[in-house]
């Protein structure tokens, strides 16, 4: 029985060309080209690069061996597509989690997170940005007169127009009740006041029409740029102060 170093002779293969295709420089038998398939009992080149990277040499490598190296390769390649899966799996539980459970934006923990972030790298890159606190007035008259369910519609329909209105730097979410907070990223003076009027003016200038009624939509606005050294409750509570003020100066307007 001749030993597994031992050369094995491999009789030459067949053409299979068409014959009136001419090779200028015929191929020695014994020479293979990359992607040739090894003959029957010679190992195969994955198997062979594969026992090199561990340490195995060519010479051992038996059916028994090869057919062992295909298992194990099979199931890490199963391995490394079940890991794959889990990572996109946790990346979509982890977004999911971050979603409002009504609304198409961010829930209220997740917009403070964000509004977080943006404060920690304005610290570090002295930049500017700006806060926007939305008050749906509106939502609370349209519950009281037609019922919860419309006074939601109501709020999914502003934060939907609100979100496909804004640039994808700015950040969306709730505040909880019929409140919405919007990161203006690096926006900040005229520019944020003029981003957070022209907002207001689309949620606005369009009614919200519920089964056979239009309803009106009206909005409270706060804008506040945040400054150095801020923390997250600061932000909130100097926004909802400009809201505050918005809504009187709003108000008397409309007197007039």
């Amino acid at each position: 029985m001749a030993e597994i170093s031992d050369p094995i002779p491999i009789p030459p293969a067949p053409s299979v060309e068409p014959k009136d295709r001419r090779d200028p420089e015929p191929r020695h038998p014994r020479a293979a080209k990359e992607g040739d398939s090894a003959p029957e009992g010679a190992p195969g080149r994955d198997f062979a690069d594969q026992a090199s990277i561990l340490g195995i040499p060519e010479a051992e490598l038996t059916p028994k061996v090869q057919a062992a190296m295909s298992a194990l390769m099979s199931r890490a390649a199963r391995l490394m597509e079940e890991a794959e899966q889990l990572r996109e799996q946790a990346a979509y539980l982890e977004e999911l989690s971050d979603r409002d459970p009504l609304l198409p934006v961010l829930n209220c923990r997740a917009l403070l997170r964000e509004l977080a972030h943006v404060l920690q790298q304005a610290e570090q890159t002295e930049t500017t940005s700006s806060f926007l606190y939305l008050d749906v007035t509106s939502a609370a008259e349209t519950k009281r007169r037609m019922g919860r369910a419309a006074a939601e519609a109501l709020l999914v329909h502003v934060a939907s127009t609100a979100a496909g209105a804004l640039r994808t730097s700015d950040v969306i979410g709730s505040l909880g009740g019929y409140d919405l907070g919007v990161v203006l990223a690096l926006a900040k003076g005229d520019a944020a006041a003029d981003k957070a009027g022209e907002l207001v003016s689309i949620l606005e200038a369009v009614p919200f029409r519920w089964r056979e009624h239009k309803l009106a939509v009206k909005i409270a606005w706060g804008l506040h740029e945040l400054g150095p050294s801020e923390s997250v409750d600061d932000v909130l509570t100097a926004a909802e102060c400009a809201r505050l003020a918005t809504a009187d100066i709003r108000e008397e307007e409309a007197e007039k």
